[in-house]
């Protein structure tokens, strides 16, 4: 049976072929992976909130934080949880078991069912619970609309219009507004003229919840036709308010709501979040990258749609400033990686070329940068892409690219210093050396498999290095088997020659 060897050498021109592919797909590639300052990772937490107004911290917890706290731990995939009751307001951090891997939306979808079945017995008034499963998402760029001429609603409303121009951009995820304030509708009533009528501002109240409800009347069928029938009775606009007629206890006459109170339009007071960037008053605007874009080419469309979103969006006095850009950290940060790999790169040919003469050096050398580039195109195929993990990988892996190349060039050189034929010191190195030398590639492989294996964050976080120290070394062994055999037998002079 004919060796891996045997065959490049005799199909030299496909072996050149190969060589040609490899960087070329290799260049190919490392210009198409995505960039990330880490690689990505599965936040195996999330958060339920509820609100109970008016109620002290042990209300809080006896009330809402206990009964959500046991339904939730009954979920088998729930590690542990821990919560925080303060007045007025539950948290509750759900975090799973790291070995939970996959898609986590069911197990989240199994939380909601769980709360929602307890939500039904907490107290009246209770708000939530809300399950935000979203928890671990980064906001990489965060751009800010600064004035402290224009008024709140209108840089909420040019906010509103970035964020949709945000929204139709390749790789975003989410665009979430920062300082909005939230809308409300204000009755503001005077004490005494409520008591002049003989109603207070509590049988005021309970009697507009008992008008704003929105329940079923009826259907109407004809045919193969439905007809919902639809009452009214929801006040969803401020001139149905006024004109809300209110029944007063003890009186036989009707007023409007309107002659009551003050009906008027406004935000919350005192407001939840508020923002200020550069010394002035700003509404941010948060972007989110999908877990597998690339951040240089989202920060790459986001700077080019700046531009455009100031000449055709904003009036005079309102400025659209950048608070935080990730992308220019990454390109920072994989730019150091990059040039720490070169600086690698060049001090082990350095190295060669001193320890194995003109010649050996250069063969052996030639290989790194094909290895490596063979290492980017396996990884694109993979999905891996180019971060701190990956490059230092490759940076871990590179003393060892070369070990194989050496052993079976310096057989090659003994073998014809001895008389043999290049071509046939090159077939019978091959065979010797190219299981045990497969072994040693596997054994270096798998001392760290138990990093990629591990069922955790950090081995989630880390398996990259597996990975890319794996496929740079069975890519530099195919190379040393097949190249490297063939450049030996053009270019090496057995030793006894060199003389």
């Amino acid at each position: 049976m004919r060796s891996i060897t045997e065959f490049a050498l005799d199909r030299d021109r496909a072996t050149i072929m190969l060589l040609l592919l490899i960087v070329v797909g290799g260049i190919a590639s490392w210009s198409g992976l995505p960039r990330a300052e880490d690689p990505g990772y599965t936040v195996h937490t999330a958060v339920v909130v509820t609100g109970l107004p008016g109620a002290s911290s042990r209300e809080v917890a006896d009330l809402l934080t206990d009964p959500l706290e046991e339904a939730i731990r009954q979920i088998p995939e729930v590690d542990w949880v821990e919560s925080e009751s303060s007045s007025g307001r539950s948290v509750i951090f759900v975090h799973l078991f790291e070995h939970v891997r996959g898609d986590l939306q069911p197990f989240w979808d199994h939380l909601r069912r769980r709360v929602a079945d307890v939500a039904w017995t907490l107290p009246e008034g209770t708000l939530g619970p809300r399950v935000d499963d979203e928890f671990g998402d980064v906001f990489g760029t965060v751009l800010a609309l600064v004035s402290d001429e224009a008024s709140p609603a209108l840089l909420e409303s040019l906010a509103g219009q970035i964020r949709d121009e945000l929204l139709a951009l390749d790789d975003v995820s989410r665009v979430e507004l920062v300082g909005v304030r939230a809308r409300r509708v204000h009755l503001e009533y005077d004490e005494a003229r409520l008591a002049r009528f003989g109603v207070s501002p509590m049988q005021l109240r309970t009697y507009l919840e008992a008008q704003n409800v929105i329940l079923p009347a009826g259907e109407i069928y004809i045919g193969p036709e439905r007809l919902v029938v639809d009452v009214g009775g929801g006040l969803d606009r401020i001139e149905a308010l006024r004109a809300m007629v209110v029944r007063l206890p003890g009186r036989t006459g009707l007023l409007r709501l309107g002659d009551l109170v003050t009906i008027r339009r406004g935000v919350a007071e005192p407001p939840r979040t508020m923002m200020r960037a550069f010394g002035e008053r700003a509404v941010g605007i948060a972007v989110s990258m999908r877990p597998e874009g690339d951040i240089l080419e989202l920060g790459a469309r986001i700077r080019a749609l700046l531009p455009l979103l100031r000449e055709r969006l904003l009036p005079g006095g309102v400025r659209l400033e950048v608070v935080a850009f990730q992308p220019e950290d990454v390109r920072e940060k994989t730019s150091m990686f990059e040039i720490n790999l070169l600086q690698s790169v060049g001090l082990v040919l350095v190295v060669l070329l001193v320890a194995l003469g003109l010649r050996t050096g250069l063969v052996v050398a030639s290989l790194i940068p094909a290895t490596i580039l063979g290492t980017f195109l396996l990884m694109r195929v993979a999905g891996i892409g180019i971060d701190q993990v990956s490059l230092a990988s490759l940076i871990i892996a590179l003393g060892m690219l070369v070990d194989a190349s050496i052993v079976v060039s310096e057989s090659i050189m003994v073998s014809t210093a001895g008389g043999a034929d290049p071509r046939g010191a090159a077939v019978q190195a091959g065979r010797e050396h190219r299981f045990s030398l497969l072994a040693a590639a596997l054994i270096v492989s798998a001392a760290f498999l138990p990093i990629y294996l591990a069922r955790s964050s950090t081995g989630e976080y880390t398996g990259a290095i597996f990975e890319v120290v794996s496929t740079s070394l069975l890519v530099s062994w195919l190379l040393a088997f097949t190249v490297t055999p063939l450049l030996a037998v053009r270019f090496l002079r057995p030793r006894a020659a060199d003389g």
